[in-house]
Parts: structure tokens; C-alpha cells; sequence
């Protein structure tokens, strides 16, 4: 269970909506990503390589480097990949925690999405 200051006061927080909340804040940025990677297709080569060494470092479940890696092919089909890397599905969201689309955006966007900055 997570805790949050309301008035000086520490009270009790569902760990579930948290949980949402760190989900949407992904969701955002993996947003972003999707909208850099269709300007410029060949990230995927980079993402791909994140994938084949976290697959052997042991560090990704083997349906899950699968998932990425089908999408990835399906850069070019924009609605599909777009669908598959936004999916609400908990599978997917659970994915996108631990996603591959690291060094995408620079921190500076990162910034603006998560703070508005």
C-alpha cells in the first residue's frame, strides 16, 4: 500500500490506483514514442537491439521479446503498431513497464509529458 501526505496527515492509498496512475503516465509517454518512431522508422533498429540483449541477459520473458519484436515489424503499418503499442490490455500495460523503447525520447521531452515542463 502506498501513502500520501494530505494536510500533514499520511493516509492510506490503494495500491491499485497508483498503479493506474504510473500506467497513464507510460501510456503518455509511450504516446510520444509511437508518434518519433513513425517519423522516423529506423529507431526500430535500435529498440531491437535493446530487446536481443535484455532477451540474453535473461532480463525479458520470451512472449514478451516475441510481442515487440512481431510489432516492430509492423512499423510501417502505423494504425496496427500504433494499436499495439498503446493496447489498454494488462498484459500489454505490464509489457510497456518494462519497455524496450529506451533512449527514444531525450529527457527533455520526457520533462514535458511527466510535468509539463
Amino acid at each position: 500500500m502506498a501513502f500520501t501526505t494530505s494536510k500533514n496527515r499520511l493516509t492510506a492509498k490503494p495500491r491499485g490506483q497508483s498503479q493506474q496512475v504510473q500506467d497513464l503516465q507510460i501510456w503518455r509517454l509511450h504516446q510520444k514514442i509511437v508518434e518519433k518512431i513513425e517519423q522516423d522508422p529506423s529507431l526500430c533498429a535500435q529498440i531491437q537491439q535493446c530487446l536481443e540483449q535484455r532477451l540474453a541477459a535473461g532480463q525479458v520473458r520470451h512472449g514478451e521479446y516475441l510481442y515487440w519484436s512481431c510489432l516492430l515489424l509492423e512499423v510501417h503499418q502505423k494504425e496496427q503498431f500504433r494499436e499495439g503499442v498503446l493496447s489498454m490490455d494488462p498484459r500489454i500495460c505490464k509489457y510497456r513497464r518494462r519497455t524496450p523503447f529506451v533512449g527514444i525520447l531525450t529527457e527533455q521531452e520526457r520533462q514535458q509529458i511527466l510535468y509539463g515542463e
